[in-house]
């Protein structure tokens, strides 16, 4: 019998697996980062939480999850022609002492078995409605797709930059990043919103994550 890991290759490359891939039984989520201690997120029941990107999110009681707060005073971006003056990209690159904690959990996982998969959040698309709020957004995307783009790319850089500081010190394979706005754009927006498939970044974000996974 295949392991998950094995028959999730097969069915992947069109060979043999012997039974249906069941969802993400093949990967190890490793949920977590050094990113994650500098960048704050509320518990259950905190409200007015700020993370490192500025943005201010809360979990109500009785809510599956936190989310942004989007009030006039705490969105982010309040212009996104100037949406430089509003937006500090955190550092995200950690030495290997950092990353300790979280190689340790890599470590436990039998990799014939299953893919290290350190999982990184928000992504693109999602990195932009939460400094802008989901409507300024979707409409910037419309009325300002020059900036969009770049802030998409500023958000993209961060999200590739921390998984290549995590695959110096672990040697994930893969790196799972929610990256919905640089996959495709929104059902609702024009092709020139989305940060191309073609972009430097975007092509280099995919030969690293076939280099890994498919050798």
């Amino acid at each position: 019998m295949l392991t998950k890991r094995q028959n999730l290759l097969e069915t992947i490359r069109g060979g043999n697996p012997d039974r249906f891939v069941k969802q993400y039984e093949a990967f190890a989520m490793i949920i977590g980062s050094p990113f994650g201690k500098r960048n704050p997120n509320p518990k259950y029941g905190e409200l007015n939480v700020v993370n490192a990107w500025g943005v201010t999110k809360s979990y109500p009681v009785g809510t599956p999850g936190a989310f942004p707060v989007h009030t006039p005073d705490k969105i982010v971006i309040k212009d996104i022609e100037n949406w430089r003056d509003y937006v500090k990209v955190p550092q995200v690159v950690y030495d290997a002492e950092e990353w300790e904690p979280f190689i340790e959990m890599a470590e436990k996982v039998d990799r014939k078995e299953q893919f290290v998969t350190p999982f990184f959040a928000p992504g693109i698309f999602e990195q932009c409605h939460y400094l802008m709020e989901i409507q300024n957004c979707l409409m910037a995307f419309y009325e300002n797709p020059d900036e969009m783009h770049e802030l998409s790319t500023a958000s993209l850089s961060l999200s590739w930059t921390m998984p290549e500081s995590c695959a110096s010190t672990s040697s994930p394979t893969p790196c799972s990043i929610m990256t919905t706005g640089a996959r495709r754009s929104p059902p609702s927006c024009p092709p020139t919103c989305s940060v191309s498939s073609s972009s430097p970044l975007m092509r280099r974000c995919t030969a690293t994550t076939r280099a890994t996974v498919w050798s």
